[in-house]
């Protein structure tokens, strides 16, 4: 019998793509494994039951999301028909995943299915679901393949400016989605609190920011952030002087695990300056000069500096000639 293609095929709703399809085909394609998914496998011009054809018959496995849209999908019925024909002919094919279903359900559609024992979404952490699988599949693919798009590509806020609101919209409902079915992973909460801080959903950012900083103490970058969600790009002499002090203690802590970052000297320029002195009150050391002089001598991303800019109110323009220079 002829190597199969590839290792697995993976058959799913297209409602239940953003997320968890998507996360899933992504990281097993990152760990060298042959997979075939609609959005690597399909080009522009093939045909798509042919090329479903093809995958159903050239692979080794077929992982099956069993959703409530699942069931409703006529297509998705068809690839299940077939990958049914493998188990009957050839042995152990199927590899059922529950979804936001109950097996109750599974089994009022198909008793058969109801056997097979199928992970759950709603009982396992995804990112444990795909350590298993990977376990199943290592040893029975080979790599080669070129690097798939990351669908979990927002690590900075500049990562955001440059796409139009629905763009963002459609990275919101995906880590989203990852932060439900992967509790506790930092970076998909990090990425989902860059989000919510370039839709300006400020509530929503400073919270995720927290859990961040929980998660990555150590990380002066989940720092940097929460105390720009924090400044909820108001005028600094409005906020309050728990606001004020919480912001700087943030910048302190992000300067002591970045002290390269200029970023951090920006903030605490614009909170000094624009809160402190505003208000007549005293300006915690360091001065707000010593500030500008390191903003100078630092390192600044300038992307990152205009994504800060557009959620920021920098009212010196001494300073802004120095970081735009």
């Amino acid at each position: 019998m002829a190597e199969p293609e590839y290792d697995v095929f993976i058959s799913h709703a297209s409602a239940d793509k953003p997320g968890c399809v998507e996360l899933l085909a992504d990281r097993l394609r990152r760990e060298g494994i042959r997979v075939w998914y609609d959005d690597f496998s399909l080009g522009w011009g093939d045909s798509i039951s042919t090329s479903i054809a093809k995958g159903l018959t050239t692979s080794r496995y077929g992982i099956v999301i069993l959703s409530r849209s699942f069931l409703r999908e006529a297509g998705s019925r068809h690839e299940l028909r077939g990958l049914w024909q493998r188990e009957i002919h050839v042995g152990k094919t199927i590899l059922p995943i529950l979804h936001d279903i109950t097996l109750d359900e599974v089994r009022a559609f198909d008793p058969s299915l109801a056997d097979l024992r199928a992970m759950d979404t709603s009982t396992t952490a995804l990112d444990q679901i795909i350590a298993t699988t990977l376990r199943f599949l290592k040893g029975e693919h080979t790599n080669g393949h070129a690097p798939p798009p990351d669908l979990l590509d927002v690590h900075r806020l500049a990562d955001l400016s440059r796409l139009g609101r629905e763009e963002v919209l459609k990275r919101l409902e995906r880590y989203g989605t990852a932060a439900r079915l992967n509790p506790g992973n930092g970076e998909v909460v990090m990425g989902l609190a860059l989000i919510y801080l370039s839709l300006r959903r400020f509530p929503e950012a400073i919270e995720k920011f927290a859990s961040a900083v929980e998660l990555f103490p150590a990380s002066g970058k989940a720092h940097l952030y929460y105390a720009l969600s924090l400044m909820k790009a108001r005028k600094p002499k409005t906020l309050s002087l728990t606001e004020a002090r919480q912001i700087l203690q943030a910048l302190e802590t992000a300067t002591s695990l970045e002290p390269r970052e200029g970023l951090c000297d920006l903030l605490s320029v614009i909170i000094k300056e624009g809160y402190f002195r505003m208000n007549g009150l005293r300006v915690p050391p360091p001065a707000i000069e010593r500030h500008r002089q390191l903003v100078g001598e630092k390192r600044v991303d300038g992307d990152e500096l205009a994504a800060f800019r557009d959620l920021s109110v920098v009212h010196d323009q001494t300073l802004l000639n120095v970081l735009m220079g």
